[in-house]
């Protein structure tokens, strides 16, 4: 980077620097533009007048702002962005050239670029958008086994903004299959960006398609599967299956998350017996050791909203004293957790629980792929603001959200009049 920064001097100074009287008219050219000094000495060195050696970073953060930047992290930063979008557009350009091989030799140039996951995502993006589904699965595969290992946040970056394009683009049945069937695309993508919005839409008919297939998943996957499909049943205000979902186990095996949807499925389906179902969850917690973990309580958070329990909401209490940030997500589960707290305070008529609450909620900061379910939730206090509850047309959720409505209208209305 210190080259394009020499390159640059060379540009603002109007000819290349070769001499020493090139050095002392740029020295002083420097002056009279910042106010401060770097010697003829030094510019020698730099530009290999004479034997070089490393320069130091306030000599490059002067040379920085001589050519009109702030110093010269802001160099690096703009010739990162720079080489970022420049090898993006060679490889992308190569992409869309190949024939049937060196899709492998591709990948690995985007492999080694220091930032290759948005490359990644927005060459993935782009094959989404025009319907080339079989060369977006390859590079899905080629990333879950690529021996670059990516970590769980790359893998959240990719699935949120690789899974949102689908409910924006119409796939067919037969390209939705084939990425349903395929492993990266249900780990990277499907299990990562979990649409509860589309629950009737896009989200709904790969569930269906997935679920129908003669595939043999792996047990977590086809757990993940079934509680989908459940959740879709209770919104939809259709029976669920409680035999199965009673005989659900937790396993260590399975993400946080899904051990707290296998949880919360349990208590929506059988509200009665809250304590016998939180005593079991909480001594597998206890004994993995993961129960300070927001994940492993996400979608409780979720279910107390609609269970409207209070020995839900008592346990749940006990739970926030200890939770710690766990992923990139925690911001966002402790938004549901405050929103957790919103129906507590309209459950034992708290006013001023409910209005404490709400000044610490950022809906912007709700999950991605939770987002406009969790929004028209949120508007049972906020009804003013973007209700997308009609375009999911859940019948439980409308039904829900007109009561929970109704009742935060008597309890202002009441709060006023005393």
């Amino acid at each position: 980077m210190i080259e394009v920064l020499k390159e640059k001097v060379c540009t603002k100074f109007g000819r290349s620097i070769q001499t020493v009287t090139d050095c002392k008219e740029l020295s002083e050219e420097i002056f009279k533009s910042t106010k401060e000094l770097v010697s003829y000495n030094t510019l020698r060195r730099l530009f290999g007048i004479i034997d070089s050696r490393s320069p130091r970073i306030s000599t490059l953060d002067i040379l920085s702002k001589y050519v009109g930047e702030s110093d010269f992290k802001q160099i690096l930063s703009l010739s990162f962005e720079q080489d970022i979008w420049t090898n993006q557009m060679r490889i992308y350009d190569q992409i869309m050239s190949i024939q049937n091989s060196n899709y492998e030799k591709v990948f690995r140039e985007i492999e080694a670029l220091p930032s290759s996951e948005v490359v990644l995502v927005n060459i993935l993006r782009e094959l989404l958008h025009f319907r080339k589904i079989d060369m977006f699965l390859l590079f899905l595969d080629l990333t879950f086994y690529s021996s670059k290992k990516l970590n769980y946040e790359h893998k959240l970056f990719i699935g949120n903004s690789v899974g949102v394009l689908f409910k924006q683009l119409h796939v067919s049945d037969e390209d939705l299959y084939k990425c349903c069937c395929n492993t990266s695309f249900q780990d990277y993508v499907f299990s990562i960006y979990v649409d509860y919005s589309s629950l009737n839409g896009w989200y709904g008919r790969a569930l269906t398609i997935t679920s129908e297939s003669n595939i043999n998943f792996p047990v977590s996957y086809s757990v993940f599967l079934f509680c989908m499909n459940e959740w879709k049943n209770y919104l939809n205000g259709v029976f669920m299956d409680s035999v199965r979902i009673q005989n659900m186990e937790f396993d260590v095996r399975f993400h946080p998350i899904l051990n707290s949807r296998i949880c919360a499925l349990k208590l929506l389906d059988q509200p009665n017996k809250t304590d016998v179902i939180l005593r079991v969850y909480a001594s597998f917690l206890s004994e993995n050791k993961l129960e300070k973990m927001y994940d492993a309580y996400y979608e409780i958070f979720l279910a107390s909203i609609f269970i409207y329990e209070q020995a839900l909401f008592s346990w749940l209490n006990k739970v926030k004293l200890n939770l710690i940030p766990t992923s990139i997500y925690h911001a966002q589960h402790h938004q549901l957790s405050q929103l957790s707290t919103l129906f507590e305070g309209l459950y034992y008529k708290k006013s001023a629980q409910i209005e404490q609450v709400l000044t610490s909620i950022n809906p912007s900061l709700f999950r991605n792929s939770y987002r406009e379910f969790i929004l028209s939730i949120y508007s049972v206090f906020k009804p003013n603001d973007i209700v997308f509850e009609s375009k999911m047309s859940y019948p439980m959720l409308s039904y829900w959200l007109s009561l929970k409505q109704n009742e935060y209208r008597i309890l202002n209305k009441n709060t006023a009049q005393e």
